[in-house]
């Protein structure tokens, strides 16, 4: 069961974490404070700036999805680093999965990334067919066929061609 959520404040009162907290709050201090973190950000910023401050809110009084819902909201509430939105740390929206799959607690930003991160993967994806200036080998091909005639044996980008090259 979830006893409540945790804010950790840096030393100029600026929020840089959001969590749940399964254990009394001078345990999870001494956790975040450690840097035994899951999270990599947060154990470098406490190496970098120190320890931090933390604030337990006791909500051990609720249901483990009312409490997960009340940490959605405050991470929304105070904005992501990565994401550009504010200060936290955290890595995700919440604990409702990596980018919070309920639409409802899901932030307009974190959909913007996660579409983001998909184009990304297609873009490597594309990269392994391009070539050192840049450009896919498909269109050096089409190019180098505008410029120097339709005799594909020996356009060197085609990729039988290239083949026959190795």
């Amino acid at each position: 069961m979830i006893k409540g959520i945790y804010i950790a404040w840096d030393r100029m009162h600026v929020p840089r974490y959001v969590g749940m907290s399964f254990n009394d709050i001078m345990q999870r201090q001494r956790h975040v404070n450690g840097g035994r973190s899951h999270n990599r950000k947060l154990n470098d910023f406490v190496k970098e700036n120190g320890p931090l401050r933390m604030e337990f809110r006791d909500l051990s009084q609720l249901s483990d999805h009312d409490v997960r819902t009340e940490e959605a909201r405050l991470i929304r509430h105070y904005g992501r680093e990565d994401l550009g939105t504010g200060t936290l740390l955290n890595g995700n929206d919440g604990e409702f999965g990596p980018y919070s799959y309920d639409p409802v607690l899901r932030s307009d930003a974190a959909r913007k990334a996660a579409k983001t991160r998909r184009r990304s993967k297609a873009a490597r994806m594309a990269n392994e067919t391009r070539g050192p200036e840049g450009r896919s080998l498909a269109a050096k091909a089409a190019a180098w066929t505008r410029a120097h005639g339709q005799d594909p044996a020996a356009n060197p980008y085609l990729k039988a061609n290239r083949e026959t090259q190795s």
